[in-house]
Order: C-alpha cells, then sequence, then structure tokens
C-alpha cells in the first residue's frame, strides 16, 4: 500500500510543552496513514501532517515538476493506524513508500527532499547566504532579507501583499501568527540552513516548490496560523 496523507483521530496528539524542544522519538498518539495512491507531489501533505501534530519542525523540498502544494486539514480513504508511533518511525515510513525522498536531521529540523537533491550540484538550497540580523520583523520580510543574502542574490522583485502586522492597516484581522514579528540573527551558511534560522523563532515549517522559479512558503505550526511565501530568481 503506497502512503499518500496522514491525518490524526481525535484524542491524544502528543505534542510537547510549550518550551520544550520537540523530539521525533517522543511517541504520537493515533496517527492514521491514508492509503490512496498518489503522485510525489502529494508527499508534502503526508510530510506536513506528521509536522503539525506532532510538533516536530520540518523542511521539504519537492521534486523538480512539483509546485509548493499548501496544506489540508484531512483527507478520506482506507487507513492504517500508527497508534503510539514516534515522528522518527512516521518520517521512516514515507520514505520507504516514497523511495525517490530521503530524510535528514539538520540542526533539530527533520528535512525531507529528494534523495538526489543531497548530491546535485548547484541545488537552491545550498546556495552560500551571508549572515544577517533582524530585529522584530514579520516573517515575510525576513525572506526578503535571506533571498537577498544570498551569494549571488536570489531576491526577486515583486509587490509585498500587507501583512498583518503592517501599517497603516491589515491585510487580514485578527492578525496570524504567521506575521508575528521575529529576531534572526545568521552568522552565514547555506540557503537550507538559513531557511532553518528564519523558520526557527515562530516554528514554522518551510517548503520549497518549484513554479519555473523556486518558491519557498513558510507554515505557521498551526492551521489557522496562516503562511507567507516568496519566489526566487531562477538560479
Amino acid at each position: 500500500m503506497r502512503l499518500a496523507w496522514l491525518v490524526l483521530a481525535a484524542g491524544s496528539v502528543g505534542v510537547l510543552p510549550a518550551g520544550q524542544a520537540s523530539s521525533i522519538d517522543v511517541p504520537v498518539g493515533e496517527l492514521r496513514v491514508h492509503g490512496l495512491d498518489a503522485a510525489d507531489c502529494d508527499i508534502w501533505r503526508t510530510v506536513e501532517h506528521v509536522a503539525r501534530f506532532s510538533g516536530v519542525r520540518v523542511g521539504f523540498e519537492h521534486a523538480r515538476n512539483c509546485a509548493p502544494d499548501g496544506r489540508s486539514r484531512s483527507a478520506a480513504g482506507q487507513v492504517l493506524t500508527m497508534d503510539g508511533w514516534t515522528p522518527r518511525q512516521a518520517f521512516d515510513y514515507v520514505v520507504q513508500q516514497r523511495p525517490a525522498f530521503s530524510w535528514r536531521l539538520v540542526e533539530d529540523v527533520v528535512v525531507i527532499r529528494p534523495d538526489t537533491a543531497w548530491s546535485e550540484p548547484g541545488n537552491v538550497l545550498d546556495r552560500p547566504v551571508a549572515p544577517f540580523d533582524l530585529r522584530h520583523e514579520p516573517p515575510h520580510l525576513a525572506l526578503h532579507a535571506l533571498l537577498a543574502a544570498a551569494r549571488p542574490s536570489l531576491y526577486l522583485d515583486h509587490a509585498d501583499a500587507r501583512t498583518s502586522y503592517a501599517s497603516p492597516a491589515p491585510l487580514r484581522a485578527p492578525a496570524v501568527s504567521i506575521d508575528t514579528p521575529i529576531d534572526v540573527r545568521f552568522r552565514g551558511g547555506t540557503l537550507l540552513q538559513a531557511l532553518n534560522a528564519v523558520a526557527k523563532p515562530s516554528g514554522a515549517t518551510w517548503e520549497l516548490g518549484y513554479w519555473g522559479k523556486p518558491h519557498v512558503a513558510l507554515y505557521a505550526p498551526d492551521y489557522d496560523g496562516g503562511m507567507t511565501g516568496l519566489s526566487m530568481r531562477a538560479p
């Protein structure tokens, strides 16, 4: 049976208390895998559900023919219950069902990528990023700074949508958590490491997909906390 979706049943979710580090080895209650046959472009939704319901931070890169896929509350289909499984076991199961992908723990973030991407010459996640320092900026503007700090720059001119904390008038009311200002001090490294650094203060997950150009999105830990994203200059 091939894996397509993962949702959470009612009951204990195994989320760690606020302020306590998430662990990929803490059992999660009643994870249910929906066994619909689906393409590799759908794997992100399964990964995002595991991350959201276990409290584990995740980064994900799609295959080159897959655009960012967003998020979904649930899905229907035949169910395999993984009662008491840890996130590590769940992610292992995901890549067993999708052998074109593999995962590694990178700075306490579960990063799932096409297996070939880890050693692919010129992959955008390996682009060097210079140090940058932000104080009390929304994650959307942190993505600006991140892409501008890439060498060479990946920043693509665009018209920004207003965030919930922008003035004079917010785009969304009430404010959503993905727009909450954050502090980021990045000491330099790869784009992958920089995305981890920007996502960390808000507990966000990140997703990299391809609409011709690469596009990165940040998702709040809870479903209603919103998302933000930017397209990059073609590498």
